[in-house]
This record gives structure tokens, sequence and C-alpha cells, in this order.
């Protein structure tokens, strides 16, 4: 419906918004926002060695020493938000 229509796009314009305003080493940049009339593209700074989860998926297991730094980014990261 319209009134559906619209009220998603006012929550994508306040994610938008909040996603702007972040500025954390563990949280990608959100540095410009363009529409279409069907689709959202955000710009982010370019991450050179991927994703927490493609690094997940590839990894088999994580030992002690190898998780440490990953759960404390996680974690630094979730506490600024």
């Amino acid at each position: 419906s319209r009134m559906h229509s619209n009220l998603l796009r006012d929550l994508l314009h306040s994610e938008i918004e909040v996603l702007k305003r972040l500025w954390h080493p563990n949280i990608l940049k959100c540095y410009e926002v363009f529409f279409s009339a069907n689709h959202c593209y955000i710009v982010t700074e370019y991450c050179n060695e991927g994703d927490l989860a493609t690094a997940v998926r590839q990894k088999v297991s994580f030992d002690e020493k190898s998780a440490l730094p990953v759960v404390t980014g996680v974690y630094e990261g979730l506490k600024y938000l």
C-alpha cells in the first residue's frame, strides 16, 4: 500500500541519517547515498580485507588467540552504536 511504502521510505531515510553520523574504526564509514527509482545505493569506505562474514566463512575454526581481536572489534563497534 501507499502508506506502507511511505513508512518504509521514512524508515530508510532515518537509518541513512544515523549511518552518516557514525564514526568508529570498526564501522564502515558512509560517504554518500544515491537513490534511483527502485534502489538505494550506499557508498562506504573500501574494506580491502573483506567483510567479517566472509572471513568467518573462510576460516574453519578460530582459536582463542585469533578470535580475541575479532570479538573485541565487534564488541567495540556495538558498544559505540
